[in-house]
C-alpha cells in the first residue's frame, strides 16, 4: 500500500489556514506566547509594486492529496503555535 507521502513525494504544496493574518500579527502572538516584553514596530510602507493587499492560499491541491481535513482556525492558532514551538524545542533539544 502506497501512503500519501510516497505518492506525492517531491510535489510543492502551499499550506495555509484559509483565513487572513498579517505577518506582524503573527509576530505579536509569538512574542506574547514567549512571555516577552520585546517591542517591535513595523514601518508602514506604500505598496509601489501594486501587490495584492490581502492574499489567501488555495488549499485545493492539498485537499486533493489528503482529503479535506479540519483546518486550523484563527481561534485555535495560539494552541497550534504552542505545539509547533514545543516540537522545535524537543527537536532542537532546547529548553
Amino acid at each position: 500500500m502506497i501512503n500519501v507521502a510516497d505518492r506525492h513525494r517531491g510535489e510543492a504544496v502551499n499550506l495555509g489556514s484559509g483565513f487572513y493574518l498579517q505577518i506582524k500579527h503573527l509576530v505579536y502572538r509569538l512574542i506574547k506566547l514567549f512571555s516577552s516584553d520585546l517591542e517591535i514596530k513595523f514601518p508602514v510602507k506604500e505598496n509601489p509594486f501594486f501587490e495584492i493587499d490581502k492574499q489567501y492560499l488555495d488549499l485545493t491541491k492539498l485537499h486533493s492529496m489528503i482529503g479535506k481535513q479540519k483546518l486550523k482556525t484563527n481561534e485555535n492558532l495560539n494552541q497550534c503555535l504552542l505545539e509547533t514551538i514545543g516540537w522545535y524545542k524537543k527537536y532542537l533539544n532546547i529548553d
